[in-house]
């Protein structure tokens, strides 16, 4: 260890040593030169005499240093300092190669960064391994995996003993008043035990206790660490004071830490909802209205797996519970149970893209590692004549080799710096520009797992980008080589071609991808929404349930509101719906009919809205048959069905003046007056659902949330905004109006992350294409280069000008359909990868495939123009001279 540690030490102080080291040889070499002297010699002689019994001078100095050192650092530090004045001489090689790798790693470390974020470490709870999400089955409905029953959710608490903790979670809202202006908050009610479960700890006060979390004692919240700095200025000394959300006092008992990160409560469930991270959490509180074990399926369920219990087990032990839950309902459904790793429950729609997205920014930096290769392989034929009289003057290959990758080392170790740096900069970029419904997004940063990353990538980059030219040094003959053979520049041209062939293809895959999604976007935007965005605004507004506890307050606001607003200058339809289009599920309800009897399976759940007459209007939603209701169908029950509900439940039949029942065959009957257009409510890429419109006097809308629909002409959006939310606040002073949003901000929501992941994609194809026409630049020039002579004799004999530009351009042509013949079988494989991100569009697609290869061939041949031009006027006199 004594001996490691003094060679390790013996490497710093070197130029101090070296001195030493020379004048203690010199001293040597003087007192053998004065013994000579002394026996008679000349000082000429003598100093002969002294360096022959002494030796080599510069091995001595060179055994010296390998004992008093490491040989091995030693060296690669001499070869290192060699390359970084090699590379000084080449600096505009030196510059192109850094800056492609540069781009290469910041593009995939920012993009490994939202991975790492997104889908490798979601989430920083306790044991968050044994963290899972509980959904519901109904087997004999057919259905796909439900929200869970309250009631069921009891149950399992008590008998399931696969957990060790099991948490129920709802979004609500509240309107915050009393403290400044009203502001409409994102409520989570949860079980008292979730924070637990979790293992977070507050930043100030406590978390709920268990006797909390019953109706009539939940009176207490917890405060978001965004909340608590925006709208209490970070006061420290909230905790036991009361603010009032929809007028009912809550005890504030904690805040939770700014490092708490909770999932939208929207990607807690298997199907498509709306809803945002909380900005407070209160006790569940659940209320005797809520108790119902054959429906109200309304929650997510949150549990813990015990200790060495794997997802299977989690499920039979949950199946038993259902199983005796199903045997006391009076129409069994076939409960059953799904149980997903959390993690995986909240990254499962966002995945596959960005894999995706990783893999692309894979591909790029792999198209950057070759046209680097072909760089330093052009760089490396050029500097043959040099190596080849290294090896000639005693280089071994290992010697000539190490130089080369120590090059390598420097360049992939600047571009590296310069790629972390970028890498900073796009990941701070993507943050900004990703889907609102990106899980996690707060929490992309560069932490040590992907500056880990970083550097495996730089280093696999230098090892990919310095084999091929050590390769070619390895195989270089020293005499054939500092003749100027002809030979090795062959040889070392079409290495560079094949290069950029295989270039070729692997950008075929990027672009091929690309193309997909932009197709696929393309006509996912022309798909008929059932509704006329243009000039539409959205205003969603969530009433008190203490100042509007039943259904006539709520209608007598809205009939109020619609008065008001349909008086304004500008304003030429308005309309209310308890949820907007694209916003997600709504109100899913079975349908009945009279004298009809089927089994669950067949029954048609639709999605029931209740609204007003203007909402058709202001939405632009198109009357296919009947008529729409309006107020004098107050004392009537009707009910407008869209054209899918109407096939579905009356198949063949005109559904207009038809009667069903919506929940149970004993509920109220409700008449068909109308039949409207579908109308795309889940997203812009689900099909429409079978909907039910009812008035908004006869069915409540669902916790007081309410939604207006406004559409203008001919005066400004931002006037008719502020005369809106006049109107809005004389009717209710208290009441928080929110920013208003366009029905095209809507669409664009809905869009968001297929936009988000075509967008990226699309940059990393147009890189690809860059990276593609340099390399095939630089092929191109390099044998035109080579060449210069034999189309010197050419011209000289007679041969057109426009011919020699024919035939690079060929050359060139050549090149790109060779990788086009590997790239196009690759991409579309890769595509059938990719086939659950396409809309509407097969793997196999023609147009995209065509559109690739056709920019790709054109990028190939644009880059050889240069250098075909440039060789059609070459002086066939000075070419003679050439050599």
């Amino acid at each position: 260890m004594k001996s490691l540690l003094s060679r390790i030490l013996g490497l710093f102080g070197r130029q101090r040593r070296d001195a030493d080291l020379a004048s203690e040889v010199d001293a040597h070499l003087d007192q053998l030169a004065g013994d000579y002297v002394r026996r008679g010699l000349s000082p000429r002689d003598a100093r002969a005499a002294a360096r022959r019994e002494f030796g080599g001078v510069d091995q001595m100095k060179e055994r010296y240093r390998d004992r008093r050192g490491l040989a091995l650092l030693d060296t690669l530090g001499r070869d290192l300092r060699i390359g970084i004045r090699s590379l000084k001489r080449a600096s505009g090689v030196t510059a192109v190669i850094v800056l492609t790798l540069a781009a290469g790693i910041g593009a995939n470390t920012a993009i490994f960064s939202v991975v790492n974020a997104v889908v490798l470490k979601p989430f920083t709870y306790a044991d968050a391994e044994r963290l899972v999400v509980v959904h519901e089955l109904a087997r004999r409905v057919q259905a796909p995996p439900m929200p869970v029953n309250a009631v069921h959710f009891e149950e399992w608490r008590r008998n399931a003993h696969v957990f060790e903790q099991l948490a129920i979670v709802r979004d609500d809202s509240a309107n915050l008043t009393g403290a400044g202006d009203p502001e409409r908050l994102t409520v989570g009610r949860a079980s008292a035990n979730l924070f637990a479960m979790l293992g977070s700890r507050p930043q100030l006060g406590r978390l709920f206790a268990d006797d909390e979390d019953r109706d009539g004692r939940d009176d207490v919240v917890i405060l978001s660490d965004g909340l608590w700095r925006r709208r209490f200025a970070a006061d420290t000394g909230i905790i036991g004071r009361r603010i009032l959300l929809d007028d009912r006092p809550f005890v504030v008992a904690g805040v939770l830490p700014p490092d708490f990160r909770f999932p939208r409560l929207s990607d807690l469930y298997a199907m498509s909802v709306t809803s945002s991270v909380p900005d407070l959490w209160k006790p569940f509180g659940l209320r005797d209205a809520e108790r119902s074990p054959s429906g109200d399926f309304n929650y997510a369920c949150i549990g813990k797996l015990r200790t060495g219990i794997t997802i299977a087990q989690a499920v039979a032990g949950l199946d038993g519970v259902q199983r005796h839950i199903d045997d006391g309902l009076s129409e069994p459904l076939g409960l059953a149970a799904s149980v997903a790793p959390l993690s995986d429950q909240v990254t499962s729609r966002s995945r596959s893209g960005l894999w995706l997205l990783l893999s692309a920014s894979g591909v790029v930096l792999l198209i950057a590692c070759v046209n680097v290769a072909g760089l330093l392989l052009g760089r490396t034929a050029a500097r043959q004549r040099e190596l080849s009289i290294r090896r000639a003057v005693g280089a071994t290959t290992g010697r000539l080799i190490g130089q080369l990758f120590a090059e390598c080392v420097v360049l992939c170790g600047v571009a590296s710096t310069l790629g972390i740096l970028l890498a900073y900069a796009m990941t701070r970029a993507v943050a900004r520009w990703a889907p609102p419904d990106l899980p996690q997004v707060n929490a992309i940063a560069l932490d040590m797992r992907v500056l880990v990353f970083a550097l495996l990538s730089s280093t696999l980059m230098t090892m990919l980008v310095g084999a091929l030219p050590a390769w070619r040094s390895a195989r270089s003959h020293p005499r054939r080589d500092s003749l100027g053979a002809h030979s090795a520049s062959r040889g070392s041209s079409v290495a560079r071609s094949v290069l950029v062939a295989a270039e070729i293809s692997i950008s075929t895959m990027c672009l091929v991808a690309a193309a997909l999604l932009l197709h696929g976007f393309s006509k996912l935007m022309r798909v008929d929404k059932g509704f006329d965005a243009d000039a539409v605004a959205l205003v969603e507004l969530t009433l008190s349930p203490q100042r509007y506890p039943d259904l006539s307050s709520t209608s007598a606001f809205v009939r109020q509101s619609l008065d008001g607003m349909s008086a304004l200058r500008g304003v030429s339809a308005v309309g209310v719906v308890s949820q907007p289009p694209l916003a997600g599920v709504g109100g899913n309800n079975t349908v009945f009919l009279d004298g009809v009897s089927l089994p669950p399976a067949q029954r048609t759940i639709v999605d029931f809205r209740p609204s007003s007459v203007g909402y058709f209007k202001a939405m632009g939603i198109p009357l296919q048959g009947g008529r729409l209701f309006d107020e004098h169908d107050v004392q009537r029950r009707v009910a407008v069905v869209s054209a899918s509900a109407a096939a579905r439940i009356w198949p063949g039949q005109n559904a207009v003046g038809k009667a069903f029942r919506l929940g149970g065959p004993d509920a109220p009957a409700f008449e068909v007056v109308g039949i409207a257009g579908d109308v795309r409510g889940v997203s812009m890429s689900a099909a429409a659902s079978p909907t039910v419109y009812l008035p908004y006097w006869q069915r409540s809308f669902n916790r007081n949330r309410v939604t207006l629909a406004v559409r203008t002409a001919g005066v400004d959006a931002a006037a008719s905004a502020t005369a809106i939310r006049g109107v809005l606040q004389t009717i209710d002073r208290e009441l928080p109006v929110p920013p208003f949003r366009s029905m095209t901000d809507v669409i664009d929501a809905s869009t968001a992350s297929r936009r988000f992941q075509r967008d990226l994609l699309v940059v990393f194809a147009a890189v690809a294409l860059v990276l593609v026409s340099l390399g095939t630049y630089g092929v191109i020039s390099y044998s035109v280069a080579q060449r210069t002579r034999e189309i010197g004799i050419r011209l000289a004999l007679g041969a057109m000008r426009g011919a020699v530009v024919r035939g690079v351009l060929v050359d060139a042509a050549k090149i790109a359909v060779a990788g086009l013949a590997v790239g196009v079988p690759l991409a579309i494989s890769a595509a059938y990868l990719m086939r659950s991100l396409l809309f509407g569009v097969s793997p196999a697609d023609v147009p995209s495939l065509a559109g690739a290869c056709l920019a790709l061939l054109s990028t190939a041949v644009a880059a050889a123009v240069l250098p075909a031009v440039r060789a059609s006027r070459v002086d066939p006199i000075v070419a003679l001279r050439y050599e």
